[in-house]
């Protein structure tokens, strides 16, 4: 697939949809109607600091400013979905698939996330704590979105109880990236729900793709688990991850993360998350952190301010750090 492949759906589903439902056209009868594309998003602006760095004074940025269009092609059954990131305008297309649906799934055809992990398929507007964990390399591999053909949806079990499954074949170069290696990825999450107290998933994937910054093929077989527990005022979130290297070295790493957030009072969270990363055979350097923080959300608004304090415990000099970040979701 060429590097401009997936930006190539995106027009022609949207014209489709635009030519296909013309302002006060009335449909004959029997006749297939379309709806205008419902149209979502948000905007994550940002504010970082490093305490030990005394050359710098923090930094202001706009992290995220997603927006989002997802429709029916004619018919519930078959629809689209197209998202772009604003605040990164060189390469901007996220999401862009089509979805052919029943039976409680979808069977998506283009760009989207894989199924790994309850941090990386979840939304990020609603991730209790800023920045990913130390998990995302040994989940994903390199990016949470790839190119190919994925099965996603659920199964009611009856009693508050819930199947959750996705099946997805990639092309394992990332979003926006032409495929390079001769082999396919392949993504698969198997999770049982029982309402908001409980939740538990195993992960699966082959990943194989050309490191950008030395272009070597890596291959690897990756396994985890998630696990999320609600009981009153109080979440605890974990997940363990673990890879198998065999390109180009044979080598093993894992990692993991807890966090435990309580709710304190109307719309507010504190919460702590422990992460740590531990390679084998000196792939990696090891990874620990200790994060704390607090979260606002005004559900009214569907706004929400996040504050966090990183703290580096593997750091032999002081490399903590402090972030800020508000969120307006439309």
């Amino acid at each position: 697939m060429r590097p401009n492949s997936t930006y190539r759906v995106a027009g022609p589903v949207l014209a489709l949809h635009l030519v296909l439902s013309p302002a006060g056209a009335v449909a004959a009868e029997g006749a297939l109607t379309f709806t205008p594309p419902r149209i979502s998003g948000f905007i994550q602006p940002h504010f970082t600091w490093e305490p030990g760095d005394e050359e710098q004074a923090g930094e202001f940025h706009l992290r995220r400013l997603q927006v989002r269009a997802a429709g029916d092609l004619g018919t519930p059954a078959l629809g689209y979905t197209v998202s772009l990131e604003l605040a990164t305008p060189r390469r901007p297309l996220r999401e862009c698939f089509m979805g052919v649906r029943g039976l409680g799934h979808e069977l998506r055809f283009g760009q989207f996330k894989v199924p790994f992990g309850w941090e990386f398929p979840v939304s990020v507007t609603q991730l209790p704590i800023i920045d990913f964990s130390v998990v995302q390399p040994l989940s994903i591999g390199r990016d949470p979105r790839d190119i190919g053909l994925g099965l996603f949806g659920t199964i009611d079990l009856g009693r508050s109880w819930t199947l959750e499954d996705g099946l997805a074949v990639v092309s394992g170069e990332g979003a926006n990236t032409a495929d390079t290696t001769p082999k396919k990825d392949v993504f698969a999450r198997v999770g049982l729900l029982r309402g908001q107290q409980l939740r538990v998933g195993l992960s699966a994937a082959t990943v194989e793709f050309t490191r950008e910054d030395t272009n070597i093929v890596e291959r690897s077989t990756r396994v985890g688990i998630d696990l999320g527990v609600e009981h009153g005022p109080v979440r605890v979130l974990g997940e363990y991850a673990r890879a198998w290297f065999v390109k180009p070295e044979a080598r093993t790493a894992h990692a993991f993360y807890g966090t435990v957030i309580a709710c304190v009072g109307p719309g507010i969270e504190v919460l702590g998350r422990y992460e740590q990363r531990v390679p084998k055979l000196g792939a990696d350097e090891r990874l620990r952190f200790l994060t704390l923080g607090a979260n606002y959300t005004h559900e009214p608004l569907d706004a929400r301010v996040q504050l966090n304090y990183r703290r580096n415990l593997e750091a032999d000099n002081n490399e903590d750090l402090l972030a800020l970040q508000a969120q307006y979701v439309f």
